[in-house]
């Protein structure tokens, strides 16, 4: 029996092979960090295939929660799996509505708008890959849904701008909904791992909203062409 105290928290592991139990001093540090020591004890304890099998993590405070992990990876449950395969497609469709808008774009001449979206074309596309990650290092393969995206032709940036800030929109709300998941199924991991994503929503958000804003003062093709220019970098 492997038994690890940290603040009140206990990681337990039972094998047969084996028989340790280890110490560490209680101490205060913030809930964040306490989430990432024990993903990290989780991995760690997981890697020493004399310990393997089946582990969980049961904590006593009111960061608690259960980590289990069989077959040396983490699990999940069918439900928060199936909603991480849903937002993986999410972002698979975001790609595909980036692209069109840049070629729509691309299309009538504004080229700087053009290379913008299809740099956030790329960048939901990492998104994806980064939630089929999430679902690989659990023994789940992400099934795509048939995300078919049927968009009419655009022919001015206000029309492009606007369009992506709806998408952005929307891509918040379901990462919102789907961190609350974590939380309510207590998968501490997952919670972690969405954190950076809506801090990045949270930019591109505010972005989008900036350039919303320069177009709506822009009174002249002139003065729209300049901002092609500027969001082309």
């Amino acid at each position: 029996m492997l038994d690890i105290a940290l603040n009140s928290t206990t990681i337990t592991t039972s094998t047969n092979a084996i028989a340790t139990k280890v110490s560490i001093r209680s101490f205060m540090v913030p809930p964040n960090l306490i989430d990432n020591i024990l993903h990290q004890i989780a991995l760690v304890v997981n890697r020493h295939s004399v310990i393997g099998g089946y582990f969980k993590v049961l904590s006593r405070n009111k960061f608690g929660g259960i980590l289990k992990t069989k077959g040396g990876q983490m699990d999940i449950s069918d439900k928060l799996a199936r909603a991480f395969e849903l937002q993986y497609n999410v972002e698979l469709t975001n790609a595909d509505v980036y692209r069109h808008t840049g070629a729509c774009a691309e299309n009538y001449a504004w080229d700087g708008f053009a290379k913008f979206f299809f740099g956030e074309e790329q960048e939901e596309l990492t998104h994806a890959k980064g939630f089929q990650g999430f679902l690989k290092d659990r023994n789940r393969t992400p099934k795509i849904l048939g995300h078919n995206v049927q968009l009419q032709e655009m022919k001015e940036p206000a029309e492009m701008i606007a369009l992506a800030m709806t998408t952005e929109n929307l891509n918040t709300k379901g990462l919102y909904a789907l961190y609350e998941m974590c939380v309510a199924e207590k998968d501490w991991d997952a919670k972690v791992f969405l954190q950076p994503y809506l801090t990045i929503q949270r930019q591109s958000e505010s972005n989008l909203f900036d350039w919303q804003q320069r177009l709506s003062n822009c009174g002249s093709k002139a003065a729209l062409f300049i901002l092609d220019e500027k969001i082309g970098g």
